[in-house]
């Protein structure tokens, strides 16, 4: 306990780090043969393999929804056109928001005590019972510092890039075009989207999509498409999105206490507590390219933002 409370004792009083204590930093080269190569933390590896791992799960997950077909048919049954299931001119926005908060406090206290002879307060046959007291002032202060680090990082990939074979080229299925494996360097491990199995991509698009054609948002009668009908499909069709929130708390107090006739001491809150709270949040937003699409993918980040601001501060044990 004591080795925890050293190694979080800055907790709050310095800038956060994404990485953990165990993730290290990799040194840069002014000797590489192909010029300097620069340091990288072990903050921007989590970040890569992080967006690694979502890129080659969205990738995976666009190919099996492009792999079904979708009738497009008018109101008496008629197919009138045949797609994929997900259109080729969708695209894919993704935001990945890593936050980390570290909280650290100080709570001394001290009371003094002034006993007084036991009172008799009732008596029951021959015996006599009798009640202690005691008079007692409390003094007690607090400490406490508190930091917060936000890193965010956007992309965008195309529907019709991700199909491709160019997509195919890169970091998911080739350790040459990844430069932490073609040097040997050690995966990252404190982040849950890279530990996780799975982060169900392929079961979540393929069914939204699925949905989202199955009852398709109907557009304005200016906008109809067919004749005898009062409306149509609309032109801008539905988007889909999904919200993934990890967040994970660790943190740890330490409380030597001790109460004597008359003087007692930390009887209360802990003397010295700390904390670290990781929020690791990932929003993807397919649609095609317009400003319904965006729309949908801004209102999202929004409200990511007011949650992470408006939310209490991170007290450990709290």
């Amino acid at each position: 306990m004591i080795i925890a409370m050293i190694l979080l004792s800055g907790c709050g009083t310095t800038v956060p780090q994404i990485k953990e204590i165990w993730d290290v930093d990799r040194p840069g080269n002014n000797n590489s043969p192909n010029g300097p190569t620069p340091p990288i933390s072990g903050s921007a590896q989590i970040e890569f393999e992080i967006k690694k791992r979502v890129f080659c799960d969205l990738r995976d997950a666009v190919r099996e929804a492009i792999y079904y077909n979708s009738n497009v048919t008018t109101r008496d049954g008629a197919v009138i056109k045949r797609d994929t299931l997900l259109p080729l001119d969708w695209g894919a926005q993704i935001s990945l928001s890593l936050e980390v908060e570290e909280h650290s406090a100080l709570n001394p206290g001290v009371s003094f005590n002034e006993p007084y002879a036991n009172a008799i307060t009732n008596r029951i046959g021959s015996a006599f019972t009798s009640t202690p007291q005691s008079r007692a002032i409390g003094i007690g202060a607090e400490l406490s510092s508190a930091s917060t680090r936000t890193d965010k990082i956007n992309a965008y990939y195309s529907v019709s890039y991700l199909i491709s074979r160019s997509a195919d080229k890169l970091v998911c299925d080739s350790e040459e075009h990844d430069p932490f494996r073609k040097v040997q360097w050690d995966y990252a491990k404190s982040s849950p989207f890279i530990l996780t199995s799975s982060l169900g991509l392929s079961e979540w698009l393929v069914g939204s999509v699925w949905a989202s054609r199955q009852l398709p948002s109907v557009g304005l009668p200016s906008e109809a498409k067919f004749a005898g009908t009062q409306d149509g499909p609309a032109k801008k069709p539905d988007t889909v999105s999904i919200d993934i929130k990890f967040v994970i708390i660790s943190n740890g107090s330490i409380n030597p206490s001790w109460k004597l006739v008359r003087i007692g001491a930390n009887n209360g809150a802990p003397l010295f507590e700390t904390g670290r709270r990781r929020t690791h949040q990932l929003i993807i937003t397919l649609g095609p390219r317009n400003q319904q699409t965006d729309n949908s993918h801004l209102a999202l980040q929004i409200g990511q933002a007011i949650n992470s601001g408006g939310s209490r501060p991170f007290y450990p044990g709290r």
